[in-house]
């Protein structure tokens, strides 16, 4: 979106803590973000998904509602056209959003990790 960012975090154990990331996150970017000039939202909204929220099906409803953003905000037709989404999954460079087979590589990942 031209003017917010939307981060969907999962993490692969319990202990994850994804509060502590996005704070890392915020302040490694802030002086970049300001010399452009934009800044991070004062109160951000953060949602922590409960554990049925991050089941397969259930989080890939949420992970499609935040890819579907520029297309509701009629910016592009399909929301792979939007050239600023993408995903990081650490150890998997070539793991890409817009593949074909993203969602079996990711799930794959993840069961892995549990």
């Amino acid at each position: 979106m031209p003017d917010h960012a939307h981060l969907l975090v999962l993490g692969w154990e319990e202990t994850c803590r994804q509060r502590l990331l996005i704070r890392f996150l915020r302040q490694h970017t802030n002086k970049p973000l300001r010399e452009q000039g934009f800044e991070w939202q004062k109160q951000p909204y953060d949602n922590v998904l409960r554990q049925k929220d991050r089941e397969k099906n259930a989080f890939q409803v949420v992970a499609n509602y935040v890819l579907n953003n520029p297309v509701r905000a009629e910016l592009v037709d399909r929301w792979e056209d939007w050239p600023y989404l993408d995903s990081i999954i650490p150890g998997y460079p070539d793991a890409c959003l817009r593949e074909r087979d993203f969602w079996d590589r990711f799930w794959k990942i993840y069961y892995s990790k549990l």
